[in-house]
């Protein structure tokens, strides 16, 4: 046993058949540990698309969102709420407003159009599950992703069974293979912990879906499972790995379980990517200090660096993370030049 080994259970991870390289998009959708992530990939100036209509939570909501983006499902009035002064989706999380139903329903589909556009082309396709309970409409008996702050009597609550899920994991699976059959598709439980539905009903949700997945992907060609969960319960079982809020995983371990994950997923290419992406998008966060000129040279010299990664990695010029960063310079020195 390594010593570093003696504090700690080390989970294990097969090595994945597919890794995705510098150019290949990686297409991310569910909790707000699948968001983390991808930002992380964003970060490293690696493709990434995350949840095009929000966080979602549950296995039901997920396959309804992946099933509208695969058809180009358009929004219908029957699905927008109003609330609060404002107009929402029973598909959608709060965080996607307007202040009209024809606003939102037209945001909606935007994002559903850009979405089946990344979702066709990614190399490596995230689904990550939060919980296995849901709340649907007592007047249809359709699973919601967000009550918003609506009445609670307008709802049943329930946990979906470890078959429901097999179900919902299978049915997933299918849609994207009609838009993309070669994407390795990865399913992860959140380590995110849900104590509103008591400690025992967290644990309770996470085996749920958990036995679900697992019975799943024994029959689904081209899945794996990426063990987010576990890594947190036993290889970081510690309060110094959360947040402060002691329910959210800590930046030292969302680093530590993203690093297991790129080692997994991504290959050596796509990691030292993300490593020199990392050193730019870092340096841009940091507030103006020097001179005018001093900050133009700083400007100019970032450039010049992500020009160089360009040349390296994305030699057509398709990496929208990228591009994006390198558009946000360009403006920024040509301003500071007026």
């Amino acid at each position: 046993m390594n010593a570093e080994d003696i504090f700690r259970t080390p989970v294990e991870i097969n090595e994945s058949r597919l890794k995705a390289m510098p150019d290949d998009t990686v297409f991310s959708i569910g909790s707000c540990f699948a968001e983390t992530m991808s930002q992380k990939l964003a970060d490293g100036l690696m493709q990434s698309f995350s949840n095009p209509f929000g966080t979602a939570y549950n296995p039901i909501t997920i396959d309804k969102q992946i099933l509208r983006i695969v058809n180009l499902e358009r929004c219908s009035a029957d699905e927008i709420v109003g609330s609060e002064g404002r107009y929402l989706s029973f598909k959608a999380h709060s965080k996607l407003w307007a202040d009209t139903p024809e606003e939102l329903a037209d945001a909606i589909d935007r994002q559903t159009a850009e979405a089946n556009r990344q979702l066709s082309k990614a190399k490596l396709i995230v689904i990550t599950y939060g919980t296995a309970w849901v709340y649907a409409l007592c007047s249809s008996g359709s699973v919601v992703a967000n009550c918003h702050k609506l009445p609670a009597d307008k709802f049943t609550r329930r946990r979906l069974t470890a078959d429901e899920i097999t179900a919902t994991v299978l049915s997933t699976v299918g849609q994207i293979r009609r838009v993309n059959a070669n994407a390795r598709i990865v399913f992860t439980v959140s380590p995110i912990r849900h104590l509103k539905d008591t400690a025992h009903g967290n644990q309770l949700s996470k085996a749920e879906l958990l036995l679900g997945i697992d019975s799943a992907l024994s029959s689904a060609e081209g899945t794996e499972y990426f063990p987010a969960y576990e890594i947190q319960m036993d290889e970081l079982r510690d309060y110094r790995f959360y947040a402060a809020d002691m329910l959210h995983p800590s930046e030292v371990a969302a680093d530590y379980i993203f690093d297991r994950f790129a080692q997994t997923y991504l290959t050596n290419e796509a990691r030292q990517l993300i490593a020199e992406g990392r050193k730019i998008t870092s340096a841009l966060q940091h507030r103006p200090m020097g001179t005018e000129t001093q900050y133009l040279q700083f400007i100019d010299s970032t450039i010049g660096r992500i020009d160089r990664i360009r040349a390296k990695y994305d030699k057509n010029l398709t990496n929208n993370c990228m591009s994006g960063v390198y558009e946000r310079l360009s403006t920024i020195r040509q301003n500071k030049k007026k």
